[in-house]
């Protein structure tokens, strides 16, 4: 069971029917775990962008779509099952786990309703030792149970879905981690965990629903249509940390969480342009609309990240069209206009005052593509596409060493460009491909190891981009089996910044602004504002600090310097941040 994927070196959008799972505004990396593999009837994997979906961050999509009714009287099945970890079969490394599926087909219904609990006990490794539960994972040592329902009904051409999905997984507190040591080859080891005041079972909890509506001749045309409504419930905790937050004595341990809340709804329709042009294709246009309620808090009651509110609209257009009998075009645009509500918050790291409001993004991604067959087996392809995504605003400020003020500052969108080519084969059984990539981001956020707080990284907000190669060969020219292998190389990079030179007179290059003696510099290149009263400063690379007289200064992340209503320079150190959880 694995809690993270990516898809060309970043992490994709997620879907269970369609429906996003994915939390945009808070990273939680326990998506791929929300389903019973069992219920998946096919999965669907976009790489690159979509006009489709929006907040794609340039990955790619994973639809996973879950099975419908079989055909015919009712089926029941019943599976009964257990799994060994390791090559040491002992009774606490044995997990069993039993599935009941009830599937079929009355009239026009058609049904399947699927649950399962499965107990997972504990990871061994080669030598018999217990391996040591990832942090914050909620796998090793947990009860799974899960529920999944879909029901349909068809009238005439037209189709009414509804689907239902649950998936719960607390952990018990059985296990910590001793760390080891690189330099010396221990390797890290569990130990018997001892539960602490206040603390509880880290989980993972999901709920899914989805109504869709389909019709292949909407108003007896050539075009369909399809409309489909979504609610997300998730919740997730994660570990309990010891002095995660040194500067509140009278509570410095906690455990943090996520709690998200989606509705959306999707409108689609799919017109051949043969019903207006004299030419092969066709045009997939509609619109979305999405809100995303999330927060992020401690158990006891105290927020560990900045709760936020996302509304977003949009509109998209899709184009597949025959160009030539050889050449194939698409392209598409998607125009979204979100608009995010970010709560004040009090950072429990730093004891700064982020102060929230509304931040409004609006971007209009696009992507093309071209695909020139040189056979009936052998096509060429190239493209690029464009998506986005709306900053982990939480992650990249709940630890911010000063005060600041985020609806002045704008954080801006990450824009993602993908470019690709390559070519691919079908024939004699075989399928495979062979391609390159780039993907570029314009406000790319990294962590990197901040040697003063090791257990919690500094956020770097800076353009970068990821190459690779991919590679895949199928053949399924043996009955009932398939065969199959793939490559995949990818290397990021941060492209070369222009180092800015400091002027004679030792006022701030570029983003700073002098106003009256006062000045504010905010981490993001082009983002300026002026304070009416002494302004505090920071900066993720050397800077120079306002001031009248010729002598510099220079800070980073964790440093600031102020400019009072006189115009005197002083160097101030912020409070210094603290470890985190991983999330």
């Amino acid at each position: 069971m694995n809690t993270y994927t990516s898809v060309r070196g970043r992490k994709p959008v997620v879907l269970i029917d369609g429906a996003p799972v994915t939390s945009t505004l808070n990273d939680t990396a326990r998506e791929l775990n929300l389903l019973d593999p069992e219920s998946i009837r096919r999965i669907e994997v976009i790489p690159g962008s979509s006009a489709l979906y929006g907040n794609s961050a340039g990955a790619g999509f994973i639809n996973f779509v879950t099975k419908g009714g079989d055909r015919g009287p009712l089926n029941m099945r019943t599976e009964v099952g257990a799994e060994i970890a390791g090559e040491h079969a002992r009774g606490d490394g044995v997990s069993p786990s039993i599935r009941q599926t009830f599937s079929g087909t009355t009239g026009n219904f058609d049904y399947r309703v699927s649950g399962m609990y499965k107990r997972i006990k504990d990871f061994y490794d080669a030598d018999g030792n217990v391996i040591p539960p990832q942090l914050g994972s909620g796998i090793q040592d947990s009860d799974v149970k899960s529920v999944v329902a879909k029901v349909g009904y068809n009238f005439g051409r037209q189709r009414i879905e509804g689907s239902f999905s649950y998936f719960d997984q607390p952990a018990d507190i059985k296990w910590a981690v001793r760390n080891g040591n690189i330099a010396t080859g221990v390797p890290a080891s569990a130990i018997p965990a001892v539960p602490q005041p206040g603390q509880i079972d880290e989980s993972n909890r999901a709920k899914v629903g989805n109504l869709v509506y389909s019709n292949p001749a909407i108003f007896d045309t050539s075009t369909s249509f399809r409309a489909q409504a979504y609610y997300v419930d998730t919740v997730s905790w994660f570990q309990y940390a010891l002095n995660r937050f040194p500067l509140f004595p009278e509570a410095p341990s906690g455990q943090s969480g996520n709690i998200t809340k989606k509705t959306g709804a999707r409108f689609d329709m799919n017109t051949p342009m043969r019903s207006f042009l004299p030419v092969d294709g066709t045009i997939l246009w509609g619109f979305d609309l999405m809100r995303d309620d999330t927060k992020i808090p401690l158990v006891d009651g105290r927020q560990f990240g900045i709760p936020q509110v996302l509304d977003s609209k949009a509109i998209f257009v899709q184009l597949q069209m025959n160009l030539t009998k050889r050449l194939k075009l698409s392209a598409g645009i998607r125009q979204e206009d979100s608009d995010l509500h970010v709560t004040d918050y009090f950072s429990v790291f730093t004891r700064a005052h982020i102060t929230g409001g509304l931040l409004n993004f609006k971007t209009h991604p696009g992507n093309a593509g071209l695909v020139f067959s040189l056979t009936d087996s052998l096509d060429l392809y190239g493209g690029w596409s464009q998506g986005f995504d709306i900053q982990q605003t939480s992650q990249a400020f709940r630890s911010w060493p000063v005060d600041i003020n985020l609806a002045q500052t704008k954080p801006p969108a990450n824009v993602i460009d993908s470019y690709e080519a390559g070519i691919r084969y079908t024939g004699n059984g075989f399928k495979g491909s062979l391609g390159v990539y780039q993907i570029e981001s314009s406000n790319g956020i990294s962590y990197v190891f901040n040697a003063a707080t090791p257990q919690e990284p500094r956020a770097v907000i800076a353009p970068d981009q990821v190459r690779g190669v991919e590679a895949i060969l199928d053949y399924n020219g043996l009955e009932n089996w398939n065969l199959g292998v793939t490559y995949a190389k990818s290397a990021s990079h941060r492209p070369a910044r222009r180092r800015t030179r400091n002027t004679s007179s030792g006022r701030a290059p570029s983003c700073a602004r002098s106003c009256s003696g006062r000045a504010t510099a905010t981490p993001f290149p082009t983002r300026c504002r002026a304070a009416s009263t002494r302004a505090t400063c920071t900066r993720s690379r050397p800077w120079t600090c306002p001031r009248a007289s010729s002598s510099r200064r220079t800070w980073s992340w964790h440093s600031a310097c102020a400019t009072s209503s006189t115009g005197t320079t002083t160097r101030t150190t912020p409070r210094a941040s603290t470890p985190t959880t991983t999330i």
